[in-house]
């Protein structure tokens, strides 16, 4: 058994090994502060496993993160110290179980590493709420420092730009030219194993499967079936999403939906807006825990383990306040024993990736420019820019509930006008943005 006196209640990360040679399971909880990794292993492993485990955690916890990964990489590589030669001698007998711990810290540093430490890029979390674990945000450039321009950010993309990754993901845009029509037929009218690998990867099926509808295009069978799945899952999970919606009007919280949930509204009539997660965000604490406490206990759904961390507390730096106490938790449940209903609850404020939090109006709700703000930082925040994003600012920044001037206002304020400028002068390159912005 791992002492776990040192146990971490709120961990920013939680991982688990893949499977101990004595066939126990050993778990890693961890967080990070001002560079330095504490972390701490708990679980049933056998002796050998929990001695190395409780090595571990009692020299190289709270040390600076860097340090804690030379040490590791060194002690993958076999070299010991004198007072580590102890463990050297169990791995001549006991390599796997002397193995499951050091390679469970050094998964958990590589995978979740900060910028300076790997150049290696990583996808971050879907999870909106549960962003990787580099800063949530930076404090905005003091004067005389320079910040990222609308050149460096070009080039950056062009740099990750895959040119066939770009031919389709094109061709989901929510407004086609005649040339695209073309392209379209040439490409899905019969699919590889490959480019049907993509169309999941970018998660292109449904906006394939709206513009199939839309221009009348042919679309490869199985791209067809997997965005009706999709679809279908969508709608069953809504039958649960309408009693949670009631519950929270009859109890009058002060909660509101986020993203896919909210955005979906804009979308006409007959054009499909899927998505996985439904997002909500609470003005306080309070409520959110009201809800949470309604969806365990007379919704039956559950923490989501296994993935991102599914509970979590962070102070955030805040455009309006010096700093802001932000939570986050995830809950599931499984329904008709197939179709997963994922519920998001941010309290306090929603992130945005670098920039900082949005909360709530005075009327404890999101406004359109706040949804707007959102899916800009959301667009730039995943290792792809997913065409669904910029579908989704297309029919919001054509929404007559849009004011132009309180837009601006807040792009400047969360300094987003070079990411949204970005996005503003795709869309208007193509012909498909009504509105005029000069930013």
């Amino acid at each position: 058994m791992v002492n776990n006196k040192k146990a971490l209640w709120a961990p920013d990360i939680i991982k688990e090994s893949n499977g101990i040679a004595c066939g126990d399971v050993l778990l890693i909880n961890a967080y990070r502060n001002e560079g330095k990794l504490i972390f701490s292993y708990y679980g049933n492993s056998c002796n050998v496993a929990s001695k190395v485990a409780n090595y571990l955690q009692d020299v190289f916890s709270g040390k600076e993160e860097r340090e804690i990964l030379e040490n590791v990489e060194r002690l993958r590589c076999g070299r010991y110290t004198e007072e580590e030669q102890w463990i050297n001698v169990l791995s001549t007998r006991r390599m796997g179980c002397v193995e499951s711990p050091v390679e469970l810290l050094y998964k958990t540093i590589m995978e979740n590493a900060l910028c300076e430490i790997t150049d290696r890029e990583k996808s971050i979390l879907a999870c909106d709420a549960c962003v990787s674990t580099k800063p949530i945000n930076w404090r905005p450039a003091k004067s005389g420092e320079s910040k990222v321009g609308l050149h460096e950010i070009a080039c950056e993309l062009k740099k990750m730009d895959n040119p066939v990754e770009c031919k389709i993901q094109k061709l989901g845009l929510c407004n086609l030219t005649i040339k695209d029509q073309k392209d379209f037929v040439l490409r899905f009218e019969h699919i590889s194993d490959k480019d049907f690998k993509l169309i999941k990867k970018l998660r292109l099926a449904v906006l394939l499967f709206n513009n199939a509808n839309k221009y009348n295009l042919a679309l490869d069978k199985r791209v067809e079936e997997l965005a009706i799945k999709q679809i279908v899952s969508l709608n069953v999970a809504n039958e649960e999403i309408k009693k949670v919606n009631k519950y929270i009007r009859n109890t009058n919280l002060h909660i509101d939906s986020v993203k896919g949930g909210k955005t979906n509204q804009f979308y006409p009539e007959g054009v499909y807006r899927t998505h996985m997660d439904f997002d909500y965000l609470s003005t306080d604490f309070g409520d959110a825990f009201k809800l949470i406490s309604y969806l365990i206990n007379e919704r039956q759904f559950k923490l989501v383990v296994g993935g991102s961390v599914p509970f979590s507390l962070k102070v955030l730096a805040s455009m309006d306040k010096d700093e802001v106490l932000t939570g986050h938790i995830h809950l599931e449940k499984i329904l008709q024993n197939r179709y997963q209903v994922v519920i998001d609850i941010n309290m306090g404020g929603f992130p945005l990736g670098r920039t900082g939090i949005i909360q709530c109006d005075k009327k404890n709700k999101i406004e359109i420019e706040d949804l707007v703000c959102i899916t800009v930082a959301h667009l730039f925040k995943h290792e792809h820019a997913f065409m669904k994003d910029i579908n989704d600012l297309y029919y919001l920044l054509s929404s007559e509930e849009l004011n132009k001037e309180v837009l601006v206002q807040k792009l400047k304020k969360y300094e987003l006008i070079n990411l949204f400028s970005v996005v503003y002068q795709f869309l208007k390159k193509r012909d498909v943005t009504r509105n005029e912005y000069r930013v």
